[in-house]
């Protein structure tokens, strides 16, 4: 089975690495809360999360569901980046949908929700990708914050969104007969029944630029591709058959080649569970939000050392549960941490500043 060049740039980026270390001897405490949680925490969690888009069970790949399901999938892996804001929680990006206020991650799936309810098909690479269907202005429009705070700030970088959505709609739409659901054929078409999520990914970052969250570092090209692995990721949750006896409709050989997704919410929590610990200088310049840049080596250093510390986070996990099996990946330990992070943040338990980066790909 092939390694993840992810994996193999993570173990280069943390060689020597002076801004960040991975503190073993606090792996196996997690491990354990990690191993008793993954007991009840299944990939079906995906499906409850109110403001996904869910395919009909048992999967038909004929279903109407699923091409929607799969092209809501390709629309929010696209711009699932930097919902970061400084603004207090009344001033800070947030849409309102069915009677609630959303903001960060999830004020990305409220504009959807929003914009089909409305009758626009927004998640349709056809429409976001052609201008003259849906222009910048309109885009704008659909991406506008609650009208209850006249200063209430919009969506970061949306000129960078809509860019993106005008490169991957005209690729998908020239290329793929106008879905994530032709990407995906032409993928199974090349590789059978031998196929892996890890080539699926490597086919994302291929063909579409902006998926491309790769930086120079240290004389080499170092690979973390966040997006483009957790479109894979969740391509997989979101089809994952209800009976486990069943194989994966998308994914028969699963996805434990996946590495977990760098971005700022999982190397916060990681530092609170003092798996991460930073150098002096990094730890002040988090401690006192000041920026980091994109493509930095404080910023490679945290996303690497993150990838190979939940890398041998799931092997002690995998230890304690004696199996091997998509329910102990790094895809559903990012899955859980995740959440995990967000779970703190709402009851106000303090945990280290997350890194603030202002960049397209996480």
């Amino acid at each position: 089975m092939a390694i993840n060049p992810v994996l193999e740039s993570a173990k280069f980026i943390c060689k020597g690495n002076p801004h960040i270390t991975i503190d073993e001897q606090a792996i196996p405490a997690v491990a354990r809360e990690l191993s008793e949680t993954l007991k009840t925490y299944t990939p079906h969690i995906w499906r409850e999360q109110p403001l996904h888009n869910v395919p009909v069970v048992p999967y038909d790949p004929y279903h109407p569901s699923t091409r929607e399901t799969l092209d809501w999938l390709f629309f929010v892996s696209t711009l699932n980046f930097s919902f970061w804001s400084d603004a207090g929680c009344t001033r800070r990006f947030a849409v309102e949908w069915d009677g609630q206020k959303w903001n960060g991650y999830y004020s990305l799936l409220a504009v959807i929700k929003r914009a089909l309810d409305a009758g626009v098909p927004i998640t349709s690479p056809s429409f976001y990708g052609n201008p003259s269907k849906c222009s910048d202005q309109r885009l704008k429009e659909l991406f506008a914050p609650c009208p209850d705070k006249p200063e209430r700030e919009g969506i970061p970088l949306m000129a960078q969104r809509i860019k993106f959505l005008r490169e991957v709609g005209g690729i998908l739409d020239q290329n793929y007969e106008g879905s994530y659901v032709g990407f995906l054929n032409e993928w199974a078409e090349k590789y059978g029944e031998s196929r892996t999520a890890l080539q699926l990914v490597q086919m994302v970052v291929d063909t579409f630029p902006c998926y491309r969250d790769q930086w120079p570092y240290k004389g080499r090209i170092v690979q973390l591709w966040k997006r483009a692995q957790i479109l894979v990721a969740e391509t997989w949750a979101a089809f994952h058959p209800v009976d486990p006896a069943l194989p994966h409709p998308i994914f028969p050989h699963g996805i434990r080649q996946l590495t977990m997704f760098a971005d700022y919410r999982v190397p916060q929590l990681l530092m609170h569970y003092h798996l991460l610990v930073p150098s002096p200088s990094l730890a002040f310049k988090l401690s006192a939000k000041r920026d980091i840049a994109a493509g930095s080596d404080e910023e490679i250093a945290i996303r690497g050392a993150s990838i190979l510390s939940v890398s041998l986070l799931r092997q002690a996990v995998e230890r304690l549960r004696g199996r091997e099996d998509d329910d102990t990946s790094e895809v559903m330990l990012d899955f859980w941490l995740w959440d995990e992070a967000k779970r703190l943040e709402r009851t106000g338990v303090g945990m280290p500043e997350a890194m603030r980066v202002r960049g397209v790909f996480y």
